[in-house]
């Protein structure tokens, strides 16, 4: 069960209108609004103002970027307390990353520089970030199997005092244990689109849970794959890559930044071969 992993496959699942991205629309200025106060917060964590002492340039990744709204964020957040900022935005969408380049232009007076990647190679990227972030939910597109890909990419090209942050909501308390699973769920509803998402099913080995978005009014529809991760999870696998983990509560624990300072340089991404379990796997 493989799903969400071209870049083809996102554009159709975002297009539906399941996340308030465009930071040109109401919702999402509203949401970048909200983002400038966590990261005015995130650079006052120990981690970061540790590595804030000993330079006055800093280059950020902003990895599954989407719009970029979180890097540019972070970056006017530090530019703002006189810091010089290098920021690069990297996604599968080069259509997010296109609206990401305009954004940073208009809110940062400089282009972000846009690369599009999938998280899983972000190793092939130059590396030296000092801090790499990954803003707005992103975790539940990657099975575990390929989390440990993506944070093993992300501590590979992290400077040796970076900091990694990532800003996640726990799963198995706000769904599974506030709400309790749902087998058809409103995804996004509007005038102009009534969205709806419906399970299809589970995949064992790769802990996916297959859902079906489909869009009532259009008729378009995307499959795509789920893994609902709780905050202890990622935090455990951060910090089998990072010398030191810390949470950082936005919302209590329902909403946190997870933050992993000082990459092992243990593990390479590149080491990570399919296993057997995966290898021809029916799809």
């Amino acid at each position: 069960m493989e799903y969400n992993k071209t870049s083809e496959e996102l554009e159709k699942l975002y297009s539906l209108g399941i996340w308030p991205e465009d930071p040109y629309t109401d919702v999402g200025m509203q949401r970048f609004r909200q983002a400038l106060g966590h990261m005015a917060r995130l650079v006052e964590h120990e981690y970061v103002q540790r590595l804030l002492q000993s330079r006055k340039s800093v280059r950020i990744l902003d990895l599954c970027a989407g719009t970029g709204v979180g890097g540019v964020a972070l970056a006017k957040t530090l530019m703002d307390q006189g810091y010089s900022v290098e920021l690069h935005l990297a996604d599968l969408r080069k259509s997010a990353l296109e609206t990401g380049k305009r954004f940073s232009r208009d809110i940062l007076g400089v282009e972000a520089r846009v690369h599009v990647v999938d998280a899983r190679e972000a190793y092939r990227l130059q590396g030296g970030f000092d801090i790499v972030l990954v803003y707005g939910w992103s975790a539940p597109h990657f099975s575990p199997w390929d989390m440990a890909r993506v944070l093993a990419s992300a501590a590979e090209i992290t400077s040796d005092d970076g900091v990694i942050a990532l800003e996640e909501i726990d799963r198995r308390l706000t769904v599974f244990l506030s709400k309790g699973y749902r087998y058809v769920l409103p995804a996004a509803v509007g005038e102009d689109r009534v969205v709806l998402d419906v399970h299809a099913g589970y995949d064992p080995a790769t802990g996916m849970i297959k859902r079906v978005t489909v869009d009532l009014l259009s008729g378009r529809s995307v499959a795509n794959g789920f893994y609902y991760w709780s905050i202890a999870e990622l935090a455990t696998l951060v910090w089998l890559l990072f010398r030191d983990v810390d949470l950082l509560e936005l919302q209590g624990l329902r909403r946190v930044f997870i933050l992993g300072q000082g990459p092992r340089r243990a593990l390479r991404a590149q080491d990570l071969a399919q296993p057997r379990l995966l290898v021809r796997r029916p799809s």
